[in-house]
C-alpha cells in the first residue's frame, strides 16, 4: 500500500532555540534605577522620560483615565456623526442638489 510513501509520517524539524521570557516588572524597576542613577543626562531627556513613564502608567494603571478618554472619543465621534447628518440634510434639500439631479433624468 505504501508504494509511494502516502502512509510515512514525517518527524518535526527541531531547532536550536532557547527561548527567553519578558518580565515587565523588572523591566519597569531596571528603567527606574536607570532614570535615577545617571547624572550624565540633560535635563530634556529626562523630561521626556519622565513624560513618557507617566503615560504608560495612567494607560495601563488607571481605569478612571482609561473610562473618560473612552467618552471623550465616543462624544468626539457622536459629534462628527451629527454633523455629517446635518451636512448631508442639507444637500440633498438644497436646490443644487435636485438641479444636478435633474440634469442626468
Amino acid at each position: 500500500m505504501s508504494l509511494f510513501g502516502f502512509n510515512k509520517r514525517f518527524k518535526h524539524r527541531k531547532f536550536d532555540y532557547i527561548p527567553q521570557h519578558y518580565d515587565a516588572d523588572k523591566e519597569a524597576l531596571e528603567e527606574r534605577l536607570k532614570k535615577y542613577s545617571d547624572e550624565g543626562i540633560d535635563k530634556a531627556e529626562l523630561a521626556k522620560q519622565r513624560i513618557r513613564s507617566r503615560m504608560k502608567s495612567k494607560q495601563s494603571v488607571d481605569p478612571a483615565f482609561k473610562r473618560t478618554m473612552r467618552r471623550r472619543s465616543n462624544r468626539i465621534l457622536i459629534y462628527v456623526i451629527l454633523i455629517l447628518i446635518l451636512v448631508v440634510y442639507w444637500i440633498v434639500n438644497s436646490n443644487r442638489f435636485v438641479k444636478f439631479l435633474e440634469y442626468f433624468q
